[in-house]
């Protein structure tokens, strides 16, 4: 089951020393090899995405369930984060890029079907998607599937393998942990 207080003010400050470093390399890398202006994130922390982006000039947006991240959150970025469960609908419009990175695996598997809504309602271009499976360490894993589920509910959208395969592999050289570059799953609408 779900427990949100799980992602308490430890589990973001965590993420701000560690995490938020190779995210602002990988999507520096991302958006200096591939074409887009706008930016959403489900399930996005502390923004450390959208905080690239959003530095870049591109409009962003983010969604996040735990209002614990906002004390790690830039300010600036603060103000483009809805604090909101992201297996409910959302209203959002359609972005050039949808990235979601290890947060499926955090929601109730009776929430999946609306997640994968949610995102696919904002695909205007890529997807940049990672979700743990069986078997990884994490925190509040209670969704963990393989790869190939994901692929199949994201199956109205083409899978970029090639695409996946350099952006794992140049994310890796950057830094990314394991489980980014292994879980990497790249699609176009």
């Amino acid at each position: 089951m779900f427990n949100l207080s799980l992602y308490d003010d430890e589990f973001f400050q965590w993420h701000y020393k560690y995490a938020r470093i190779y995210s602002i390399q990988t999507m520096n890398w991302f958006l200096d090899n591939f074409k887009v202006s706008s930016v959403v994130d489900f399930g996005c922390g502390i923004g450390s995405y959208l905080e690239c982006a959003h530095d870049r000039g591109l409009e962003v947006r983010g969604f996040e369930i735990s209002e614990a991240a906002r004390k790690h959150t830039p300010e600036r970025i603060q103000k483009f984060i809805t604090y909101q469960d992201c297996t409910e609908p959302l209203q959002t419009k359609k972005y050039d890029c949808v990235i979601s990175f290890e947060t499926a695996e955090h929601i109730e598997p009776s929430g999946t079907k609306q997640f994968v809504d949610n995102i696919v309602s904002a695909m205007g271009g890529y997807l940049l998607f990672t979700a743990a499976p069986p078997g990884q360490q994490g925190t509040g894993h209670i969704n963990m599937k393989a790869k190939e589920y994901w692929l199949d509910q994201f199956k109205e959208l083409t899978y970029l393998q090639g695409t996946t395969d350099i952006i794992a592999r140049s994310w890796a050289k950057l830094g990314a942990p394991k489980y980014i570059s292994d879980n990497l799953i790249v699609c176009m609408a």
